[in-house]
């Protein structure tokens, strides 16, 4: 695909802070926002072929319960424990999980960059989790990382999410890249630890979309 629009990719890994930082980023007007997690629920719904996919990979048993004639809804709890079962099976889940997901996040997100086009923004924001794992860094001006300490981490994520477990969290957390994988790939890094409060976190946001927006202006 040809670009005409400067591509940003923002990680970091789970519960970093990067989502937060992306939404301070895109409050300030300067950028389209994609973001990799809203994707994949918009592609893993029913009626669209990856859910279908994925039913016929893993079952009915990953969907949520429901009657003849009504919407399937994916029970992500359920897939959730297939994919990250510390076993040579959950590994094998995951990888034919991002085999299906991948491809057509990929497309929708492609898709997007083209709505970008036509929108009055200096960039876009395209807030990826799995942004190295899966490759899509080279699809990027620039990399932003996003950096946190395992427990801030740990903490911030069983608040969100009080179904999770510690141990299920670091076996997630030791499926992805580590930060030191991360920040050796990236053009912009940003550490948010426990340390860092809210108006820190604005502060570096605009400290972001200005430095973005010379480099763009260099061009």
């Amino acid at each position: 695909m040809e670009r005409e629009i400067f591509i940003v990719g923002i990680t970091g890994g789970m519960a970093s802070g990067k989502t937060t930082i992306a939404n301070l980023v895109y409050k300030l007007g300067d950028c389209f926002c994609i973001q990799a997690d809203q994707v994949s629920r918009e592609v893993a719904t029913d009626g669209h072929p990856c859910f279908d996919e994925l039913v016929e990979a893993f079952g009915e048993g990953i969907l949520m319960p429901y009657n003849q004639g009504e919407i399937r809804i994916l029970n992500r709890k359920a897939l959730r424990d297939l994919v990250f079962a510390n076993t040579k099976e959950g590994k094998a889940n995951k990888e034919l999980l991002e085999k299906i997901t991948h491809k057509h996040i990929h497309l929708r997100t492609l898709e997007l960059f083209e709505e970008a086009k036509k929108e009055n923004k200096k960039y876009v924001l395209w807030d990826v989790p799995l942004l190295f794992e899966v490759g899509w860094d080279k699809l990027c001006d620039e990399v932003v990382v996003v950096t946190c300490d395992l427990e801030t981490r740990i903490a911030r994520a069983l608040q969100r999410d009080p179904t999770l477990t510690e141990d299920k969290l670091r076996n997630i957390i030791k499926a992805q890249t580590d930060d030191e994988y991360r920040v050796a790939k990236a053009t912009y890094v940003i550490d948010n630890g426990a340390e860092v409060d809210s108006q820190q976190l604005e502060k570096l946001a605009i400290k972001l979309n200005n430095y973005l927006l010379n480099k763009i202006s260099q061009q």
